[in-house]
This record gives C-alpha cells, sequence and structure tokens, in this order.
C-alpha cells in the first residue's frame, strides 16, 4: 500500500490508490481521495482535487469516458 501525505497550510489531505474504489472522504480538517482506476474496471475514474488560495481543499471523482 502507497500512501501520498500532502499537507497544505492546516489542513491534511491523503492521497491513496490502492484499492481502486473511486471515494472522497472528509474527516473533520482531513481530506481523503481515492481517484479509482483509470484502466481497470468499466468506469475509469481520477480525482480533481483543487485547493485554494487560503489552503481549503476540495475533491471530486471525475470520469474518464463520459
Amino acid at each position: 500500500m502507497s500512501f501520498v501525505h500532502l499537507h497544505v497550510h492546516s489542513e491534511y489531505s491523503l492521497l491513496d490508490g490502492h484499492t481502486h474504489i473511486a471515494r472522497v472522504d472528509y474527516y473533520g480538517g482531513m481530506t481523503v481521495v481515492n481517484p479509482g482506476s483509470s484502466g481497470l474496471g468499466s468506469k475509469p475514474t481520477f480525482a480533481l482535487i483543487e485547493v485554494t488560495d487560503e489552503g481549503r481543499v476540495a475533491a471530486r471523482i471525475m470520469n474518464i469516458m463520459p
């Protein structure tokens, strides 16, 4: 299992792609993102992660194909 830990100002984010199950969860000040899979399964996805100038993190799962 691999993890990338990002620290943006006072908010924490965790990006994990090990399970290939696309999801975004928020726990207090932490954003946990699994972008899914770009090549496995019938619905390939990726995560769009936006960080504001104030350091707020927002993420959403996007379909690769409509």
